[in-house]
């Protein structure tokens, strides 16, 4: 990551709090799907960089259908510490997409995340009429904040929008570039 990366996700994250982008998401139709996969099939794997925490208090404060989404996933928010819930970009640096597409996912115990983070996250299935759903969930850290390594921005351009996140093991782990509008890397699922 660059300096002006690192600065441009630093004020990005002082700027807005897990509670404004929650308030953010609440003007989109579909913001519950922003825990659930979207873009990608479900239970596919994909990458962000982390941009925000929330704390125990901003957590129990989700507007109810987040809420119910936890909850019918089988995770009780009232018992869920700060640093249960993260919101992570898809895109870098800068223009609306890097807001409106940004996720939240579950960190499980044991595992955690911070601002700067590149991490790997399982895409939740999303909700309809018989089935609940389940939430996007941490599968783990690729890289940690301010280390130098084999993720980046791509394109290396740090004057463009919507660049997306670029690890040199993708190929060979068997992630896909989706291309088209929303254009990213992702792992399929497992059969």
């Amino acid at each position: 990551m660059s300096i002006r990366e690192n600065s441009h996700r630093r004020a990005w994250g002082k700027a807005l709090s897990v509670s404004a982008l929650v308030m953010i998401f609440e003007s989109c139709a579909s913001s519950v799907y922003q825990m659930q996969a979207f873009h990608l099939p479900a239970a596919s794997h994909r990458m962000g960089g982390v941009v925000a925490i929330a704390r125990h208090d901003e957590i129990v404060a989700f507007p109810e259908q987040y809420l119910q989404v936890l909850t019918a996933s089988g995770l009780k928010p009232t018992e869920m510490p700060d640093g249960s819930v993260a919101v992570a970009i898809v895109y870098c640096c800068g223009g609306p997409a890097e807001k409106s597409d940004s996720f939240f996912f579950y960190v499980p115990p044991g595992m955690s995340v911070q601002p700067g983070d590149i991490v790997e996250v399982k895409m939740g299935r999303p909700t309809n009429q018989s089935d609940p759903g389940t939430v996007n969930t941490l599968v783990g850290v690729r890289q940690k904040k301010d280390a130098s390594g084999v993720c980046r921005w791509d394109p290396p351009d740090p004057a463009l929008w919507m660049r997306i996140l670029y690890c040199d093991w993708m190929p060979k782990e068997g992630w896909v570039e989706q291309t088209g509008l929303y254009k990213t890397w992702y792992k399929p699922p497992t059969p």
